[in-house]
């Protein structure tokens, strides 16, 4: 009568784990999308911060930025598809960025965007004034 027990406790785990598994590897698949999401995301923030500190510099032209950010997002980690890639880098379109010479910096990947708006910097001087020649 054991015996008979054993192979009934046997088959019952099995059924089980079959129900259990294919939940498992659903999450595990889930948590790789999520980590995805959240490093394309962390990318953008990252791009778009170097962007609006580049361009409000006054030191480098909008598209010589555009086209940094593009190298960058195509050559880093996790690579980004061109395709779906789209940079506005120049003035604010707010209301009050004319007052306040607001300098905008926004990148937009499938559905997730990033923006960063920052006053652009005064320029003090050229360094090639200073230098003898």
């Amino acid at each position: 009568m054991d015996k008979f027990k054993k192979d009934r406790e046997k088959g019952q785990a099995l059924i089980e784990s079959v129900f259990f598994f294919p939940f498992v590897i659903a999450v595990l698949i889930a948590m790789l999308f999520e980590a995805r999401w959240f490093l394309i995301h962390q990318k953008l923030l990252q791009e778009v911060r170097e962007g609006a500190f580049l361009y409000s510099s006054g030191h480098f032209t909008a598209s010589f930025v555009s086209q940094r950010l593009q190298q960058n997002a195509i050559h880093g980690f996790p690579r980004l598809d061109p395709q779906y890639l789209s940079i506005y880098v120049g003035h604010s379109r707010a209301t009050a960025s004319w007052i306040f010479d607001l300098d905008e910096v926004r990148l937009r990947y499938k559905t997730l965007e990033e923006s960063c708006t920052i006053k652009h910097a005064p320029s003090y001087y050229d360094i090639r004034e200073l230098l003898p020649l």
